[in-house]
């Protein structure tokens, strides 16, 4: 015994050669057996080990026992969205609208776009490319921008 602990410790049993008796031997061969694993003794296929609950669905094997039902499905939502990439020069785009901000520094977004589009000779520029467009100039240019509304917002050189 190991001094200090008392009878029992540190010594195996002399029947059980692993610690705590858990393998190697017929009595415990069941007690950590998966009733639904094939390899297990005694398997028998196609007999669930748990029987199905109302509202639940009830699978066996490598599923594992009893899962829940699936939740309620969402329709699918066709969204339009844009079937190839669209080429914009973001930067002449930016200096088109940089012009138009210094030219006329108190204005609103709604009124920069309408103006920069009139000018404007790429086709695929759309109102994302713009006010991504006009946020990298706040950024760069520390202009202020002001919003009385969700519909549209002042954009001064005041920032």
């Amino acid at each position: 015994a190991l001094e200090g602990l008392g009878e029992g410790y540190g010594q195996a049993e002399s029947d059980d050669d692993d610690y705590g008796g858990f393998g190697g031997d017929e009595e415990n061969e069941d007690r950590f057996a998966i009733p639904d694993d094939p390899m297990t003794p005694g398997f028998q296929k196609g007999r669930p080990s748990v029987l199905p609950t109302p509202g639940r669905a009830s699978f066996s094997g490598a599923d594992g026992p009893d899962l829940l039902a699936c939740g309620r499905k969402v329709d699918k939502v066709q969204i339009a969205y844009a079937t190839r990439a669209k080429k914009v020069d973001v930067r002449k785009l930016k200096a088109q609208m940089w012009r138009d901000v210094e030219a006329t520094p108190e204005s609103d977004f709604a009124a920069v776009v309408n103006r920069v589009g009139a000018q404007q000779r790429q086709s695929d520029v759309t109102m994302p490319f713009y006010f991504i467009c006009l946020l990298h100039l706040c950024n760069e240019k520390t202009l202020a921008l002001n919003a009385d509304g969700l519909k549209n917002f002042a954009v001064s050189t005041e920032g």
